[in-house]
């Protein structure tokens, strides 16, 4: 009796971890044969009957993963980006194993919208992508310097918004991958100088002069911080 417990317990759990083991092959045979039918559909550009083919499949199997992949790619033929990048997301998460299959549809989302965000003038946006894209596709091509041009385009949007401190963390992690970039140590030192941290801002514009020794930028920065450092209370740098 125990033994055909164990049994039946143990087939019921298989039927929760995976639909497709308690369907049966009839079941199993539908889903194949409507994302076949929603494959058929995309290759003629027919993206609404294609997405109505993938949602019947999924309605039968929610995690089927050629029908959410099958979803993503219509998506993006539609030019519903933000469809595509939920699913990449619910993929990652619940079907890794299936993931790497996906990568370069979800790439190619992920460069979409961070061109959209690009468009509307959110740099914060697009940071956020360029920054998950280099997770998953560090080998774009351009990637890193669009991600630090990004980057110090969203660090001065904080700094702008009154938002210091967060300004500061970008500004330090553009700093750590473009070291010899003097704009950007003269925009940190001017955030750190308007949190009154100007011994802070004083070593970010000596460093950038030992490897610059003579920089016109570097030295009217810190000629800036000399009234400041006899006051040392918070204040904005005038540029």
């Amino acid at each position: 009796m125990v033994a055909v417990t164990r049994v039946l317990f143990g087939s019921a759990l298989l039927c929760l971890l995976s639909l497709s083991n308690c369907m049966g092959p009839g079941g199993s045979g539908r889903i194949r044969a409507l994302v076949a039918e929603g494959d058929a559909s995309l290759s003629r550009g027919l993206t609404d009957r294609a997405i109505e083919s993938y949602r019947g499949a999924l309605d039968i199997e929610s995690r089927f993963p050629p029908a959410l992949h099958g979803l993503i790619r219509a998506h993006l033929a539609r030019g519903d980006v933000e469809a595509s990048l939920a699913l990449c997301a619910a993929m990652e998460v619940g079907t890794p194993a299936y993931f790497q299959r996906v990568r370069a549809d979800c790439t190619r989302a992920l460069e979409l919208a961070a061109t959209e965000r690009q468009n509307r003038g959110d740099p914060t946006g697009e940071l956020r992508l360029l920054e998950r894209l280099s997770d998953l596709a560090p080998e774009t091509q351009g990637l890193m310097p669009r991600l630090n041009r990004v980057r110090l385009a969203a660090a001065e949007s904080r700094f702008r918004q009154g938002q210091r401190v967060e300004a500061i963390a970008l500004y330090r992690e553009l700093l750590s991958t473009a070291p010899d970039q003097t704009r950007v140590r003269v925009k940190l030192a001017e955030a750190l100088g308007s949190l009154g941290r100007i011994e802070e801002a004083v070593t970010v514009l000596s460093s950038g002069l030992a490897e610059h020794p003579g920089s016109a930028e570097l030295e009217a920065a810190m000629d800036r911080l000399g009234p400041l450092r006899s006051r040392n209370t918070p204040a904005r740098i005038s540029p």
